[in-house]
Formats: C-alpha cells, sequence, structure tokens
C-alpha cells in the first residue's frame, strides 16, 4: 500500500468519524489544534490505525510528530509497514 493510499484511507476516517461542517480537512491540517481530535481521538485513531493497517502503535510512538496530520500518520504507517 502506497503512502497516497495510507493517506486517502485516514483522510476518509476522520472526515466520517469528526466532521466539522464549513471546514475542510487538508492532509497537512494539524489535527490536535486545528481539526480538534482530542485525547479520546487519539485512542480511538490509533485503534482504527491497528485494525485498518494491522500495525501495532506503541505508547511510544503515540507523539506529535506522528499524529500532527494525515501526512503525519500516513508517513508513520508507512514505515511501520515497512
Amino acid at each position: 500500500m502506497t503512502e497516497a493510499e495510507i493517506a486517502r484511507t485516514i483522510h476518509a476516517y476522520y472526515l466520517a468519524s469528526y466532521p466539522h461542517l464549513g471546514r475542510t480537512l487538508e492532509y497537512d491540517t494539524d489535527l490536535l489544534n486545528e481539526w480538534f481530535v482530542d485525547s479520546l481521538g487519539i485512542v480511538q485513531t490509533v485503534q482504527f490505525l491497528e485494525d485498518t493497517f494491522a500495525i501495532d502503535v506503541a505508547r511510544a510512538d503515540i507523539q506529535v510528530d506522528n499524529f500532527h496530520s494525515v501526512r503525519a500518520l500516513a508517513a508513520y504507517v508507512r514505515r511501520k509497514l515497512g
């Protein structure tokens, strides 16, 4: 699976799970500050990533660098997939 395919899957997940009427979710939108994903949303995102991509998200990997945006999450998942 390419990083672009991963990003599209994650993007669709956020649009369905955390809709914001009148706002556009770009691949570089700050999920934590602009899309308002809170701590529960991070937990749900981890579960989504693990279930969808069959990866294990380590606690140490749950950090801003990896969860900042759709693009950052896609890059993280791609690295985990090898």
